[in-house]
């Protein structure tokens, strides 16, 4: 969870990036993930150094499914869904989801060029993120998991010492704790976790300075526009200092 173990992005794999257009429909099963990185070598000897791989996560839910005897969407359905309302969250397995605008993306990306995104239906079957993203919400109800999870009211208070020992994440800044990214800014202290997928950004902030939290969703992934994505940091001292007026 703290993507210490030098394990490679399978989704940056050559072959993946070919072999998710063959069968747009294809259901993939994690060990099949996993496949793309069989024969790579690590990044580094695990818990040397930092490099952020969603393979972590498909590793750490596959563990999750044969400790619990029951699929990760039905544990997380049953344990953090219903308990805590959290209406808007469905699990991400088909190429059309309900609901999602057109999203922008730069025509030659190299990964995912072009539109990924055709009559509301994706080329490829999402299905693939699973346990590394693999579900689909509204920014509010991700601001309400982000105050859930940081707070401790989702797992047993006392694991919040080591969820936030964090070691150097390097490349992005800050520490990286349990699956959460931890940053210090003018803004102060805070937690989260952001989402990247060909022409849709995400973020995720909370702080426990002012116990609140902030999600927003933009869509376009390209460069070009990503001024739009940014500007939406500037919210972040108005909301605090109006938060900070009301208590």
């Amino acid at each position: 969870m703290q993507h210490a173990s030098g394990i490679s992005r399978y989704v940056y794999n050559e072959q993946f990036q070919i072999d998710i257009h063959k069968d747009a429909d294809r259901k993939w099963k994690p060990v099949e993930l996993l496949s793309y990185v069989f024969n790579e070598k690590p990044l580094f000897k695990a818990g040397s150094d930092f490099a952020y791989s969603d393979t972590n996560y498909i590793i750490l839910a596959m563990v999750l499914e044969e400790v619990t005897n029951t699929s990760m969407y039905n544990y997380i359905e049953k344990n953090i869904i219903k308990p805590f309302k959290l209406k808007d969250v469905t699990p991400q397995v088909k190429r059309k989801i309900r609901g999602l605008v057109d999203g922008y993306n730069k025509k030659d990306d190299p990964l995912f060029p072009g539109d990924v995104l055709v009559n509301g239906k994706y080329k490829y079957n999402v299905q693939f993120e699973w346990a590394g993203g693999g579900f689909v919400m509204t920014s509010v109800d991700l601001a309400k998991a982000g105050k859930l999870i940081y707070e401790g009211k989702v797992f047993d208070k006392k694991l919040l010492p080591e969820f936030f020992k964090g070691i150097n994440a390097k490349q992005l800044g800050g520490t990286w704790g349990l699956g959460v990214h931890i940053r210090k800014s003018a803004s102060g202290t805070s937690y989260g976790h952001s989402g990247f997928f060909p022409e849709y950004l995400t973020n995720m902030l909370y702080f426990p300075e002012n116990k609140f939290s902030l999600a927003f969703q933009v869509n376009t992934s390209n460069p070009e526009n990503i001024s739009i994505y940014r500007k939406m940091f500037k919210l972040i001292p108005i909301l605090k200092k109006y938060i900070s007026q009301v208590e």
